[in-house]
C-alpha cells in the first residue's frame, strides 16, 4: 500500500468515527466504569504484588489490536477522543500490514464496540524468571455485549470467538 492511500484511509476512518461521536460517547457514559471495575477486579486476581501490575500488558482485541498498561486503563476506558491529527509520514509505512496506523485512531470501547466478532480482552503478565523463550502468563476474557452492560467472562481461546 502506498503512503497516500494509506493516509487517505487513515484519515477516511477518522472522519467515520467522528460521525459516531455521540455513539462513543455514549458507551463510555454507559460502560466504562463497569468494565474498569471488572478489569480492576481481574487484575488484584491475577497480580501478586505491584511489581507484577507494573508489567502487566492488556491487550484488547475488537476491531483493531490495542495494548495498554494498568497505569492506563482508566484513562483509556474512559477516553473519548478520536484522534485528530495524526503524524503520518514514511516511517508509518511498514506499520500498514499490521493496521498499527489504525489503532491510535479509536478510543477503546468504541473499538470493542466495532469488532464483528466479540470482543476479548487478554491480561499477559511477563514471567519473573525466564530463559530464552519469553513466556507470558496469562488471563483472557471475552465482553458479552448482548446485555445493557457489558460482561466479562474467562475463555480459554481468546481468539476464536465469534
Amino acid at each position: 500500500m502506498d503512503l497516500y492511500l494509506f493516509k487517505q484511509n487513515i484519515y477516511q476512518e477518522i472522519k467515520n468515527a467522528k460521525k459516531d461521536q455521540h455513539i462513543i460517547d455514549s458507551l463510555i457514559k454507559e460502560q466504562a466504569d463497569s468494565l474498569l471495575r471488572h478489569m480492576k477486579a481481574i487484575i488484584e486476581k491475577i497480580c501478586k504484588d505491584d511489581i507484577e501490575k507494573m508489567f502487566l500488558t492488556i491487550k484488547i482485541n475488537g476491531a483493531y489490536e490495542q495494548s495498554i498498561n494498568v497505569a492506563g486503563l482508566e484513562y483509556q476506558l474512559k477516553n473519548n477522543k478520536v484522534l485528530q491529527n495524526p503524524i503520518i509520514n514514511a516511517s508509518y509505512e511498514a506499520d500498514t500490514f499490521g493496521e498499527l496506523g489504525y489503532v491510535d485512531i479509536y478510543p477503546i470501547i468504541y473499538n470493542m464496540y466495532m469488532s464483528k466478532n466479540k470482543p476479548t480482552i487478554i491480561f499477559l503478565i511477563p514471567q519473573r524468571h525466564y530463559m530464552e523463550n519469553v513466556r507470558h502468563i496469562w488471563y483472557a476474557v471475552s465482553v458479552d455485549r448482548s446485555t445493557s452492560k457489558w460482561t466479562l467472562h474467562r475463555t480459554k481461546r481468546p481468539y476464536d470467538n465469534t
